[in-house]
């Protein structure tokens, strides 16, 4: 119901606000700033690039630092030979760590320590009732270097910087997609516009058409008045001019939707009040050579630019998948010096004299016997490659298709637009013939009325094909990867 009355409201509209004037070359303009689709398509970029930076967070400098406390006391445990009254411990980590390409871990860590214990000793079980108090104290300060690394499964720069990688990719892929989203969505400005042009043509043909109806209408009622027609004549030129004019409501609909459907296109949005458009002032151009149409679409194919990134991602999936069949072996290196001292000043200071050094190593094996994980991930890959080669074929045959048809359509829309031009001259000649002869008393309305529908049809078809025309080439601008150059509009101006 809602629907219903904003198109009577348009309608209305249409015959009473003055028309909002629009070029092509405003109309893009609009969209490029305005469209949702081209918006998301940025948006989509944006969030791209966002996870290939945090792609990269796998290699960042990770510093860590700990500090430990504890404090203990209590009283002597009766009948206990030795017991701990007191304690008294604080320690301080810190390190460096980062994850290597390759796959290794380099880790540089410092631990420094204090502790201090008092302890009671208690003779009396051996009938001695002296008492003692013992204390001690002891600082530790080491400096580890470690390196640990795969051997087998883990090992290896393209593994390691797989989703790195892919990364990247899924961001030309939404480059290139935004690129694509722009070619179709200038296509589709261009084919609105065109469209909405095409409907006010028509317009303009019926008005044309009502214009002489009416005055087919004023000739018949003089010569009835006159005694020289018929009532029958009077009903024929009536209702071909009444049904012109329910032609002519028909257009004014049509050109509703067409200049909505511009207006939503151009990001506008819709209400009681968005306007009425009328291109003007449409700019020709030449479609160029089509000799290599079809070798040109497919070469210069955004999606399938989009689709050979995938592949290679496929290909990076696939080097990983494999490597995770390998079994898990692991070597770890630890060295550095360390120092004990009852002074923490002399730990610190004698660090480096390396008068104790510590040395540690190892290695690690372990494996899947079935190996089921890296088996289906290993089968997923390879299908989703076969998939994506079958799409590839799919679509170099749609374009080859598309790109045939566009140029069939071209080539078809140029021989009737010179089979219409002939026709609406023979048209107008015989119409003005048959006007002559019915002033004359020599015609009829009839044969007038028959001729003024000639001349309608030869127009309307002149114009559906000059209208298809321009459509069929700019289907070849976007399979030929150049409509954004010829309407001057550049991928950088998408993400002002």
């Amino acid at each position: 119901m809602n629907t219903l009355i904003l198109t009577i409201t348009f309608i209305s509209m249409l015959g009473q606000t003055p028309d909002t004037n629009i070029s092509l070359t405003d109309a893009l303009n609009r969209a490029v700033r305005n469209n949702r689709d081209l918006k998301e398509a940025g948006a989509r970029i944006a969030l791209a690039k966002g996870a290939q930076q945090a792609s990269r967070g796998r290699f960042d400098t990770n510093v860590t630092a700990k500090v430990q406390g504890s404090y203990l006391e209590a009283q002597p445990v009766e009948g206990s030979f030795m017991s701990v009254t007191s304690s008294k411990s604080i320690s301080f980590e810190a390190g460096v760590s980062k994850m290597l390409k390759t796959g290794g871990i380099v880790m540089l860590g410092m631990k420094t320590s204090r502790s201090q214990t008092e302890q009671l000793i208690d003779l009396s079980a051996m009938g001695n009732p002296v008492q003692s108090k013992m204390e001690t104290k002891s600082m530790n300060t080491s400096l580890t270097l470690t390196v640990s690394h795969p051997l087998l499964a883990g090992m290896g720069v393209e593994i390691n910087t797989a989703d790195i990688k892919k990364a990247a990719l899924n961001r030309e892929v939404e480059e290139i997609n935004q690129t694509a989203k722009a070619e179709t969505v200038v296509r589709d400005v261009i084919s609105a516009w065109l469209n909405l042009d095409l409907a006010w043509k028509q317009y303009d043909v019926l008005m044309s058409s009502l214009k002489v109806a009416k005055n087919q209408l004023h000739d018949t009622e003089a010569l009835l008045k006159a005694g020289m027609g018929k009532d029958s004549d009077l009903l024929a030129v009536k209702a071909a001019v009444a049904q012109r004019e329910v032609d002519i409501e028909n257009m004014r609909s049509m050109i509703l939707k067409a200049s909505l459907s511009l207006a939503d296109l151009m990001g506008i949005k819709v209400d009681a009040n968005a306007p009425i458009f009328r291109p003007v002032g449409l700019k020709k151009l030449d479609a160029g050579s089509l000799d290599n149409i079809v070798k040109t679409a497919i070469a210069r194919s955004k999606t399938l630019a989009a689709l050979a990134r995938q592949l290679e991602s496929n290909r990076v999936d696939e080097k990983v998948a494999k490597n995770m069949l390998l079994p898990r072996l692991d070597v770890s290196v630890s060295a550095g010096p360390t120092m004990d001292s009852v002074k923490y000043t002399e730990t610190l200071k004698n660090l480096y004299r390396f008068d104790a050094f510590m040395v540690g190593g190892g290695l690690s094996f372990s494996t899947s016997v079935e190996r089921n994980q890296g088996k289906g991930y290993l089968e997923t890959v390879r299908s989703t490659k076969r998939i994506l080669n079958i799409q590839k074929e799919k679509l170099m045959n749609l374009i080859a298709m598309s790109a045939v048809i566009a140029r069939n359509d071209y080539e078809s829309a140029q021989k009737r637009i010179t089979a219409a031009r002939i026709s609406v001259k023979a048209s107008e000649l015989h119409l003005e013939n048959e006007k002559k002869l019915f002033k004359l008393g020599r015609g009829t309305n009839h044969s007038v009325l028959l001729r003024l529908t000639e001349l309608d049809s030869a127009k309307l078809g002149l114009e559906k094909a000059l209208y298809d025309l321009e459509v069929a080439k700019n289907q070849i601008f976007t399979l030929s990867g150049t409509i954004l150059g010829r309407y001057g509009i550049s991928v950088d101006s998408l993400n002002r």
